[in-house]
């Protein structure tokens, strides 16, 4: 994750440069100016974007039906049955086993 967010704000500065270079600014302060307010506004945009869709997608799932209710003998989770069709759980699975990979984090949200 840190490395993606200094790759974003890398590709940030690039596409400010890029797209102040279209504009012919007759003062260099103007021309930095734009190039930091363009850079600035690409990062908030995707910080916020980043945090709503982690917090989306790693959103619990709730749903009422007879497996959920108490007492239940299907209450018990079942970590293979009911995450093993989800991509961390499968590398996971790959690498430290089933026993182990009942808390990924898309797993959990189930």
């Amino acid at each position: 994750a840190i490395l993606f967010d200094v790759a974003l704000g890398e590709a940030a500065k690039a596409m400010a440069r890029g797209l102040v270079a279209l504009r012919n600014y007759k003062f260099e302060k103007d021309k930095r100016y734009h190039e930091l307010m363009l850079q600035l506004g690409v990062e908030a945009i995707s910080k916020v974007g980043m945090f709503a869709i982690v917090g989306f997608f790693f959103l619990p799932r709730w749903g009422w039906n007879d497996a959920h209710q108490p007492g239940h003998a299907d209450n018990v989770f079942d970590a293979v049955r009911r995450c093993g069709h989800l991509w961390d759980f499968q590398i996971c699975s790959a690498l430290a086993g089933e026993a182990l990979c009942s808390d990924t984090l898309i797993c959990i949200a189930q």
